[in-house]
Formats: C-alpha cells, sequence, structure tokens
C-alpha cells in the first residue's frame, strides 16, 4: 500500500525532461558479449538514472551484426517509438555499437532529426544536433566500417586458406544423415540416412516436395532438430545435397560485397572448392543425377538458349499430395 501511495504521489514529468530510450548492440550471444552488454547498459543507465532532465522509457539491446541496420529488430521499435513520441532522446554508447556502416548512422540520425530527436553518443561525447555534428559521425564512422571491413577481410581469407586444405574440418560440417567421429570426420548415421534413401525414392517414384513433406510427417519421422514439421525448403535441400553421393563443395553461394550479408549463388564469381569422394555416400551418383533430370523436367519455370526464363503453362503435380 505504501508503494502504490507513492507512486500516486510522484510529480508530473516537466514538459522539457527528456523520455530516453537507451540502444545497446553486441555482435554475438556469446559469454563475453552478454558481459559487453551488460557493461554497456548498467553505464548508460546510471547516467539517465543521475539526470533531472531525463526518465528512462525503454532498453533497445539486438544482438545482431553492425553491419546494416533493417534486420536489428529492437533498433527498428526504438524507430517506431521515436515516431510516435514515445521516445524523445537516443542514447547510445558509441557509433560503433549504433551501426559500423557510416550510410546506415547518418540515415538513421537524419531521420531522428526530422522527428527533432537527438541522439548522444556516449564514447564520443558526440550530440546528434551539434553544429558538426555529421562531419564528426562520418569520420568516426568511417574508421567502424574500416574496422569492420578489415575483419571481413581477415574472415574471408582465412576461409579461403582452410578449404585450400583437403583435410580442413570445414569440409566435416553435418548435415541430416551424418555424424561427426571422434577424430571430426563424417560418418553415416544409419537411422537418418534411411530417410533420406526414402526421401531420393518418393521423388523418382512422383510424389512431389509438398507430397513428400505429407509423408515424412504423416510417418513420425522427425526432423534434424526433432520437430514433427518438415519445410519444403528442408526437403528441397536435401534432394540438391551433394553430399549425399560423398561430395563436398564449398562457396556454393556467396556474399559479394560488404556491407552486403545476402547471399546469392556462385555463378563463378568466387572460386568453388570441390572435393569428390570426401565420404561415405548415402545415394548413389546415378540416383541423385535422375533426381536432378527430373528437378529440372517438373520445374515450372522453362530457361531458353538466350538465357531468358518463362514459366510453364502447365504445374506439375505429384501422385500423392
Amino acid at each position: 500500500m505504501t508503494i502504490v501511495k507513492k507512486l500516486k504521489q510522484h510529480p508530473p514529468l516537466p514538459p522539457s525532461r527528456y523520455e530516453v530510450g537507451i540502444y545497446c548492440r553486441v555482435s554475438t550471444a556469446s559469454k563475453t558479449q552478454v558481459v559487453s552488454a551488460g557493461h554497456q547498459l548498467s553505464g548508460l543507465i546510471a547516467d539517465v538514472a543521475h539526470s533531472q532532465q531525463a526518465r528512462l522509457y525503454d532498453v533497445y539491446l539486438d544482438v545482431q551484426s553492425g553491419r546494416t541496420s533493417d534486420n536489428r529488430k529492437n533498433l527498428m521499435r526504438l524507430l517506431d517509438d521515436c515516431r510516435a513520441g514515445r521516445v524523445t532522446l537516443v542514447y547510445t554508447k558509441s557509433i560503433s555499437r549504433f551501426a559500423r556502416n557510416t550510410v546506415d548512422v547518418l540515415t538513421i540520425v537524419r531521420e531522428l532529426k526530422k522527428m527533432n530527436v537527438p541522439v548522444y553518443f556516449e564514447n564520443e561525447q558526440l550530440y546528434s544536433f551539434d553544429k558538426e555534428a555529421e562531419l564528426a559521425i562520418s569520420l568516426h564512422g568511417a574508421i567502424a566500417q574500416g574496422e569492420s571491413e578489415n575483419k571481413s577481410e581477415n574472415i574471408k581469407w582465412s576461409l579461403d586458406k582452410a578449404a585450400q586444405n583437403p583435410d580442413a574440418q570445414i569440409y566435416n560440417r553435418k548435415c541430416y544423415g551424418y555424424s561427426n567421429a571422434e577424430d571430426g570426420s563424417l560418418v553415416i548415421n544409419e537411422s537418418e540416412a534411411e530417410v533420406i534413401r526414402q526421401v531420393f525414392q518418393l521423388y523418382l517414384d512422383g510424389y512431389s516436395v509438398g507430397g513428400i513433406k505429407k509423408y515424412l510427417e504423416g510417418n513420425g519421422i522427425l526432423t534434424s532438430r526433432g520437430k514433427m514439421i518438415w519445410s519444403k525448403r528442408s526437403i528441397e535441400t536435401i534432394l540438391t545435397n551433394e553430399k549425399y553421393i560423398g561430395d563436398v563443395i564449398l562457396y556454393k553461394t556467396f556474399s559479394p560485397n560488404f556491407p552486403e550479408k545476402k547471399r546469392i549463388p556462385n555463378n563463378g564469381e568466387h572460386q568453388k572448392y570441390i572435393q569428390k569422394d570426401h565420404h561415405p555416400a548415402i545415394i548413389s551418383r546415378e540416383t541423385f543425377r535422375a533426381v536432378q533430370e527430373m528437378r529440372e523436367s517438373r520445374s515450372n519455370i522453362e530457361r531458353h538458349a538466350d538465357g531468358t526464363a518463362t514459366r510453364k503453362a502447365r504445374r506439375y503435380t505429384g501422385k500423392k499430395e
């Protein structure tokens, strides 16, 4: 009762007081990064608590790479709250925590400026409404982006070097149907391998991907994650995965340019690394080839000699839907 009474007696906020949204980002959910997030938040919350001109509205935490802003849900939520007038000041640790892409930082800062919502970057002691703020943000952001680009290039270089070694563990990433032996090599998981053989045979028997999905679910066969529901995408991946004939291909897809994270099919733009007969096969090469030919004939996309593609008038319907 005493607490309720005190809350009711809390004086209304003066019009000049800021409603603060604290934004925090870490790259991964690792223990080190979680501790880092804790340190970021505790310091920022303490600063707001000690200010007579601000009150904490909410905390927005993303566990995402800072390369692009469009996939950070809590950053989007923060922007929505700013648009609605619920947040009138954004407080964050640093420019690099806000975004590592300079263009993204400036775009967000400009959008918030139109809403009359300033951003304060604690490490840089920079207020986005300052006269020279955009120049300072550009300089700091460029440094942060350069660091991220260097890190990205180092990772790519390391992966390429690993791919050049036929004994590298990168070739031993397991998928449904395989397990890793004690030495890390791929070995057949017989119970899952039987499901793989069924999937290929069902497709050759005329089942559509949707029909195979219904068959697997109807027979209580679990996915690799132990779920009852199979996605069509996972079945399509099984039907096109060269690992089931004992081969491994690295860089079937790749990310072309920083900071773009979207992966696209590799049509020769990046070197592919291929290991033939790398591990025991579950499916014969003849069966795999027959399935690929059948997939092409069933496809509702018709490709022409000039490189164009059109949709076929009729769509394939499996025997079992």
